[in-house]
């Protein structure tokens, strides 16, 4: 399975997911924007991905193609009817245990990370600090062609 994080409007990475399905490969697209057709979890300390009533662990996912990371913000619309200190705590708690889960997938497989070029540079973006932190921020551009993405897979 190849893994993209983005958006649901996001036309850079229709094409990327269209190029895949055609090579037969499976697509979990994570669209930020979507955050209530998946979520991550842990599975005796490995992550595991639950997108649409289906479970991925990661000895699954060969890939992950990150053109947008979600934020604090895309989880908030989950807990909407909560009172306001458990909708900040769920968002937040949510936030956190992606970006573990996502940290220790690009331990584990190839990422192509589009977006951390541009974000190594922004400390004003909400989770520059994790990504320093995580080594998971390039600070040189990214070259490599899509196409490595999809080798294997």
């Amino acid at each position: 399975m190849i893994v993209i994080f983005t958006d649901s409007t996001d036309v850079h990475a229709d094409a990327v997911e269209r190029d895949a399905r055609s090579r037969g490969s499976e697509i979990g697209r994570l669209n930020r924007d979507e955050t209530h057709r998946w979520d991550f979890d842990f599975l005796c300390g490995e992550p595991m991905l639950n997108l649409d009533g289906r479970v991925f662990t990661a000895d699954k996912i060969r890939s992950v193609f990150v053109r947008g990371l979600p934020d604090k913000q895309s989880f908030a619309q989950l807990s909407i009817n909560a009172l306001s200190e458990v909708h900040d705590y769920v968002a937040t708690q949510r936030l956190g245990l992606t970006n573990d889960c996502i940290a220790l997938l690009s331990e584990r497989t190839r990422v192509i990370n589009t977006y951390a070029p541009y974000i190594a540079h922004s400390p004003k973006h909400p989770n520059f600090s994790w990504l320093i932190k995580s080594g998971y921020a390039h600070h040189k551009p990214i070259l490599v062609r899509i196409q490595r993405l999809l080798i294997n897979t």
